[in-house]
């Protein structure tokens, strides 16, 4: 009888997946429209739809640092039908929010780190005209900067940036980045670091500027934009990345399909001309089990950030 009970069970909750999808797949992002997660992760969908012949529908379920929206999809019935596109804000938030039960590593399923993009360091141009600018104030006073919530990516790149500069800092956290940008050309806050891709416009308008890159390389899009290697602070190095995972229990059958499409369109010069518009690049092509190492290398470098710069649980 119990096995009975167990069998129906799964029909119940986990048919037949040889046609999956049968209907709509609801993409959670658990970060704010227009930003630098939120813009991949629609030509990502755009892209699977296509494949698939299947709406992904993105929903933005945004706030406490993107811990709603997660824990909306590890709650959510592990069918194949609601999946996360996250950034590293996942690791960050993790580490710092007390609220935060989930387990990354037992609660969600990696199915891609799909782009990267790098952040840069943006100011108003009334107030700084270069980073030793900038840096000689914030010695002398303390600097207000603006991030996306607590805890997440960019109020940790932006503390390191404190410490690696030894200026005087203070936080102040908005909802979105369009929010955080707001105030910014307002000049109610100091600076911001943020995806590039979010400040590329504002910054090509002379309405901000870009002091610099975290990256390797300059941006081809932004060519007068200098390196933070270049300016001379070689240990300042931040990934902003964007994965997409699912609740754990999703069938494997389901993972494996999803793996196999997002490594196809990787591989795709229409997917990875529109990545590299928005100044964006691709990450490489990686198995489960490399995931979960860069993931768990993440968590190292994060904590490393939190303990140097003193940033608190809340």
């Amino acid at each position: 009888m119990k096995k009975i009970l167990i069998i129906l069970l799964v029909m119940i909750y986990f048919p037949a997946y040889a046609n999956w999808p049968e209907r709509k797949i609801s993409v959670i992002v658990p970060l704010a429209p227009g930003n630098g997660t939120d813009l991949i992760s629609r030509i990502v969908s755009e892209e699977l739809s296509d494949r698939y012949k299947m709406k992904f529908v993105v929903e933005n379920k945004v706030g406490a640092s993107s811990t709603i929206g997660t824990n909306f999809v590890i709650n959510s019935i592990p069918d194949g039908y609601t999946i996360l596109i996250t950034s590293s804000t996942l690791i960050s938030s993790k580490l710092t929010l007390l609220n935060t039960k989930y387990n990354i590593q037992t609660d969600l399923i990696p199915i891609s780190i799909i782009a990267e993009t790098p952040m840069v360091l943006v100011v108003s141009p009334k107030k700084f005209q270069s980073i030793e600018e900038l840096i000689k104030t914030g010695k002398e006073k303390e600097l207000l900067y603006g991030t996306v919530g607590y805890g997440g990516s960019t109020h940790f790149v932006s503390a390191d940036f404190s410490y690696q500069t030894k200026i005087k800092t203070n936080i102040i956290p908005y909802k979105g980045t369009i929010e955080a940008q707001t105030d910014l050309l307002g000049e109610r806050i100091d600076f911001l670091f943020i995806p590039m891709q979010t400040a590329i416009e504002y910054h090509k308008s002379k309405k901000l500027k870009i002091l610099g890159i975290v990256s390797e390389n300059r941006s081809s899009i932004i060519p007068d934009v200098p390196t933070f290697n270049e300016l001379g602070y070689k240990n300042i190095k931040f990934i902003f990345w964007v994965g997409m995972f699912a609740p754990k229990n999703t069938p494997s059958s389901i993972i494996n399909n999803l793996i196999d499409s997002i490594n196809i369109i990787k591989t795709s010069s229409k997917f990875n001309d529109k990545i590299t518009t928005i100044g964006a690049k691709i990450f490489p092509i990686q198995s489960s089990s490399e995931i979960n190492n860069f993931l768990i290398n993440q968590n190292k470098y994060y904590f490393r950030i939190m303990q140097e710069n003193n940033i608190e649980v809340k």
